[in-house]
């Protein structure tokens, strides 16, 4: 008897629901860059990556960019959640510099 089993995908939103590929407007507007930074960034022209931004051609490419957010995605959210930079947080860790 076959089993059914539920695969977790990290960062859904950057897949395109309709085709279920990954999605360079999706991966900039998460990033808060243009288009054609991500473009630049694998080596694709700006228009074409505007035009199909989860064509077949680009997502080797993509997953590249998908694989190093997903490194760090923790401090993406962390980033976004409007949390102050480390050096402006009151808390200390005992035996560190900033403790005393």
């Amino acid at each position: 008897m076959a089993t059914t089993q539920t695969i977790r995908v990290p960062a859904p939103e950057l897949f395109n629901p309709r085709t279920g590929r990954l999605d360079a407007t999706r991966i900039a507007r998460e990033l808060s860059i243009p288009v054609t930074t991500i473009a630049v960034a694998i080596g694709r022209k700006a228009p074409g990556v505007r035009k199909h931004p989860d064509a077949s051609s680009l997502q080797s490419e993509l997953r590249r960019i998908y694989r190093i957010l997903g490194d760090f995605s923790g401090t993406l959210r962390w980033k976004q959640s409007g949390s102050p930079p480390v050096s402006e947080r009151t808390e200390s860790i005992p035996g560190t510099p900033c403790s005393d």
